[in-house]
C-alpha cells in the first residue's frame, strides 16, 4: 500500500470542518438552555453593583461626574463601566470556553479521536472561537441595550470605526485563547490558570475604572494588555463618536496586535500540543 505525504486539504473541506466545529459547539450550548440563559443575564447583574457604586460616589446631585470626567475623559460613567463589563465578560468567556473546549474533549475521551482527523488544529480552535463570538456578540448587545433602557445612556457610535475595532479586537483577544488552550491541554488544569488571568485583566485593563488612576509603573504593564487597548478604543468610539484621526495610535496598536497575537498564540499552542503528545498524555484525564 502506498504511504506518501497527505495531500493538502481543499479550501472547501476546511470550510466544512470550520462549519462543523462551530455548529457542534452551538448545539452543545443550546442543549443546556439554563446555562445559556446565564450568559445573557449574569453579565448585566455583574455590572449593576459597579454602576450603583459609581452613582453613590458621584454624590446626590451627580457632582462627581466632573471628577470622573477629569480622570476618564468622559462624564458618562454608566456607559464607561458597561462597556468595560461587556468586554471583560467577552475575555472571560474566551479564556474559559476556549480553554475548556479541549479539556472537555479530554474528559469525554474524544480528544484523541479528534486529533486523528486530518483537520488542521487551527480550524478546530477557530470553530469554537466563532461559536463563542456569536454568543458573546449577543451578550454584549444585551448589556448595552439594558443600560440604555434602564439608565438612559447616550451612545454616539461611529459605526464604521466600531466595526473595524470589533474585528481587530476579536483577532487580538482570541490569540490569548490559543495560549490558554495549549496550557490547559498540557497541565490538565484550567480553573486556577483562567481565574488568575481574569483577575489580571480586571486590574490591568481598567474594566471598571480609568487607567489614569493606576500607578505609573502599573500602566506600563497595561499597555501590554490587548483588552486595555480594546476598552480605550471602544469607549471612545461608542461614547464619544471618535473619528479615525482621534484614534490613530490606538488603531495602529490594535492592528499590530490583531496580526501578532493570533500567530504567536497559535505557535505557543502548537508547542504545548507537541509537548503533550511527547509525554503521551494527550487523552489523559
Amino acid at each position: 500500500m502506498h504511504s506518501g505525504p497527505v495531500a493538502p486539504l481543499s479550501p472547501l473541506y476546511q470550510l466544512r470542518v470550520l462549519i462543523a466545529m462551530t455548529r457542534k459547539k452551538l448545539l452543545q450550548e443550546w442543549a443546556y438552555s439554563a446555562d445559556l440563559l446565564t450568559w445573557f443575564v449574569a453579565p448585566f447583574l455583574f455590572v449593576l453593583p459597579f454602576i450603583f457604586q459609581a452613582r453613590f460616589y458621584s454624590g446626590p446631585a451627580d457632582t462627581g461626574r466632573l471628577a470622573f470626567a477629569s480622570w476618564a475623559g468622559t462624564a458618562e460613567y454608566v456607559g464607561f463601566i458597561a462597556i468595560g463589563a461587556a468586554m471583560y465578560h467577552w475575555v472571560t468567556n474566551i479564556l474559559w470556553e476556549i480553554g475548556f473546549s479541549f479539556r472537555d474533549e479530554q474528559v469525554e475521551g474524544t480528544l484523541e479521536e479528534l486529533w486523528l482527523t486530518p483537520a488542521p488544529r487551527g480550524l478546530l480552535i477557530l470553530g469554537n472561537s466563532i461559536a463563542h463570538t456569536v454568543i458573546n456578540s449577543v451578550t454584549t448587545f444585551v448589556i448595552l441595550l439594558l443600560v440604555w433602557v434602564f439608565f438612559g445612556v447616550s451612545f454616539k457610535v461611529n459605526w464604521v470605526l466600531f466595526a473595524l475595532v470589533v474585528v481587530l479586537s476579536w483577532s487580538a483577544l482570541y490569540g490569548l485563547g490559543f495560549v490558554y488552550s495549549g496550557l490547559v491541554m498540557l497541565l490538565k488544569e484550567s480553573q486556577a490558570l483562567v481565574s488568575a488571568g481574569n483577575e489580571l485583566h480586571m486590574l490591568l485593563a481598567g474594566v471598571t475604572f480609568p487607567l489614569s488612576v493606576l500607578p505609573v509603573w502599573v500602566r506600563g504593564f497595561s499597555r501590554l494588555t490587548p483588552l486595555a487597548w480594546v476598552l480605550t478604543t471602544l469607549r471612545a468610539v461608542i461614547l464619544e463618536g471618535a473619528s479615525w484621526g482621534d484614534l490613530r495610535t490606538e488603531i495602529a496598536v490594535l492592528s499590530t496586535m490583531a496580526v501578532v497575537m493570533p500567530l504567536a498564540g497559535y505557535a505557543v499552542f502548537l508547542m504545548f500540543e507537541r509537548l503533550t503528545r511527547k509525554r503521551g498524555t494527550l487523552g489523559m484525564y
